[in-house]
C-alpha cells in the first residue's frame, strides 16, 4: 500500500537513498492540513544493530523522507528530529530553530548611560567658558569638535538636591589630560552655558548620555556559517537581550550563539542513572516535518504597503530556500500590509496569517506546500465528493478511497439516522463535515479531523 524511501538532503541534490520500508515495521504516521500542506510524521527504527543505529543517527538529520503509494508521492518532508536509545540511554539531535541556527544577530538596548568613572567633581571655566571637570575622567570620547550639533549631552545632580545640564563640546585640561569639558545651552552649541543654576551649588554626580541613541533598540548585523548553511541550509535566530549594552558586546554574544548553535548536536536526553547499561530496547525515534516548516527557518525584515493578499503571499514564498510557487490563487477583496521592518516576523506565521483571513465575501480558503515543495493557494472545497458510512471514508459513487490517498479540504457526507420531523417541519439535508486534517496510521487506519464535531477514525 505505501513505501518510504530515505533521500539525501535538498543542498546535496536531493538523490535516492534506501527504502526505509523493511526497517519502520509498520511504525508510520503523517498527517496533512488543509493549511499547512505536509505536516508532520514519525516513525521508529528497530530490529538492527546498534552500529547500524548509530550510523543512522549521525547521518540522518535534515535528509528528506519521502511516502510512495499507488505509484505516487503522497507525503513528503525532512528529519527534524532524532531520539537514539542504546542500552538505556537516550540521545536526542534537533532542528529545532532555538537548538540550531546558522545565521544569527543579536538585539539590544543602547545604554541610557554612559558608564563614568566619577573623581572630584567641580564647575569650572576652560577659557572663559562654562565647563565641567572630572579628575578621574577623559572626557575626549565624548566631545565634539568643529562645527556640527553635539552628540552628547550631560545631566548633572547636585548636593543640595538640584540638577543642570547641557550639551558637550570640546574636552580641555584642568589638571589632567582632557579631564574637563565645554558646556553649551543648545545643541547645536551656539549658546555657551549650562542649563540650571551653578552658583554656590556642588556636583556630587553626572549622567553622560548619546543624544540620538541612549536608551533605543538596536541591532547587529547577520552572521552566518556558511559551511553549515551549506550542509543544512540557511536556519536564522534572532537573540534579544535583556541587558544594556554596546555593540562590541552585542556582537560577541552573537559570535558565541553562531559557534555554539551552527551545527545540530548530540545532546544526552535521558537513561540510566545509577543501575547498569541494559540491553534489549534499541531503537532510533524520527521525526519529520513538512517542508512548510522551513519557511520559518528565515525572518522577514521588509515593510510593504497594503497589497493584495495573493501579491504578500508571492513575496513571501519568494522569499523561502525550499519553497517555490505552485499556484496562488488571485485574492483582490483583501488587502493586507507586511511590517517585517516595524516587527520581524518568520515567513510561514504570516503566511499562516494570511490564509486565515479568507476574502470579503466570507469564503474559506487554504494553502499549503505539497508535493515538489510547492505552495498552493486556493478557495476551500464547497462541493461534497465523499461520504462517510460504516466507519470508512467513501467517494460519492460507492468505492472506498484507499488512506494513503485522502487529503483534506474534503467535504463529507456523514451517515446518520433519519429522524421523524415535527409537525410541519421537513427533513433536514444529511449532515456534512469539512475535513481540515487526515493522519495516515501505518498499515491501514486514518483519522480525518473535521472543523468541527468528533474526530473520524477508520481503516481500510
Amino acid at each position: 500500500m505505501y513505501s518510504l524511501h530515505l533521500h539525501r538532503r535538498l543542498v546535496d541534490g536531493a538523490d535516492w537513498e534506501c527504502d526505509l520500508t523493511r526497517w519502520i515495521n509498520d511504525s508510520w504516521r503523517r498527517t496533512i492540513r488543509s493549511t499547512g500542506g505536509f505536516w508532520s510524521a514519525d516513525f521508529v527504527i528497530s530490529g538492527v544493530s546498534q552500529f547500524k543505529l548509530q550510523q543512522l543517527y549521525s547521518t540522518m538529520i535534515g535528509k528528506r523522507v519521502v511516502e510512495t503509494s499507488y505509484g505516487r508521492i503522497t507525503w513528503e518532508g525532512e528529519i527534524v528530529e532524532l531520539t537514539l536509545t542504546l542500552n538505556g540511554v537516550t540521545y536526542t539531535q534537533s532542528l529545532d530553530t532555538e537548538l540550531w541556527h546558522n545565521k544569527v544577530k543579536t538585539q539590544y538596548t543602547y545604554p541610557s548611560a554612559q558608564d563614568v568613572q566619577q573623581g572630584v567633581l567641580a564647575y569650572v571655566s576652560p577659557g572663559g567658558d562654562p565647563g565641567f571637570q572630572d579628575t578621574l575622567q577623559d572626557f575626549s570620547e565624548w566631545e565634539t569638535v568643529g562645527a556640527g550639533e553635539s552628540v552628547y549631552q550631560i545631566e548633572i545632580t547636585n548636593n543640595d538636591g538640584t540638577s543642570c545640564s547641557g550639551y558637550l563640546g570640546e574636552a580641555t585640561t584642568t589638571l589632567n589630560a582632557d579631564d574637563s569639558i565645554w558646556i553649551f545651552r543648545d545643541r547645536g552649541r551656539g549658546i555657551a552655558g549650562i542649563n540650571g543654576t551653578t552658583v554656590a551649588k556642588t556636583p556630587i554626580s553626572y549622567i553622560v548620555s548619546d543624544i540620538d541613541n541612549a536608551g533605543t533598540q538596536q541591532e547587529t548585523a547577520w552572521s552566518e556559517n556558511q559551511a553549515s548553511s551549506d550542509i543544512y541550509g540557511e536556519s536564522q535566530y534572532i537573540e534579544v537581550l535583556a541587558e544594556e549594552c554596546y555593540l562590541a558586546a552585542a556582537e560577541a554574544v552573537r559570535d558565541r550563539r553562531l559557534v555554539d548553535y551552527a551545527y545540530p548536536r548530540s545532546i544526552p536526553s535521558g537513561g540510566l542513572s545509577s543501575d547498569e547499561p541494559q540491553s534489549g530496547g534499541d531503537q532510533l525515534a524520527v521525526t519529520c516535518s513538512g517542508y512548510v516548516f522551513s519557511m520559518n527557518r528565515r525572518f522577514y525584515e521588509t515593510n510593504v504597503m497594503p497589497l493584495d493578499v495573493s501579491v504578500q503571499l508571492r513575496t513571501l514564498i519568494a522569499a523561502s530556500e525550499y519553497v517555490t510557487d505552485g499556484g496562488i490563487l488571485d485574492n483582490t477583496s483583501i488587502k493586507s500590509p507586511l511590517t517585517g521592518a516595524t516587527m520581524t516576523f518568520r515567513l510561514w506565521d504570516e503566511i499562516e496569517h494570511l490564509i486565515s483571513l479568507g476574502n470579503t465575501s466570507g469564503a474559506r480558503y487554504v494553502g499549503g506546500v505539497d508535493t515538489g515543495r510547492l505552495f498552493r493557494y486556493d478557495l476551500a472545497e464547497t462541493t461534497m465528493l465523499y461520504e462517510w458510512r460504516q466507519g470508512q471514508l467513501r467517494y460519492i459513487t460507492g468505492q472506498l478511497v484507499p488512506p494513503t490517498l485522502i487529503v483534506p479540504n474534503i467535504i463529507v457526507r456523514l451517515e446518520a439516522p433519519l429522524v421523524v420531523p415535527a409537525p410541519g417541519a421537513t427533513f433536514q439535508s444529511p449532515v456534512q463535515s469539512y475535513i481540515t486534517e487526515v493522519e495516515f496510521i501505518a498499515p491501514r487506519s486514518y483519522r480525518l479531523v473535521p472543523a468541527d464535531g468528533d474526530i473520524l477514525a477508520g481503516s481500510y
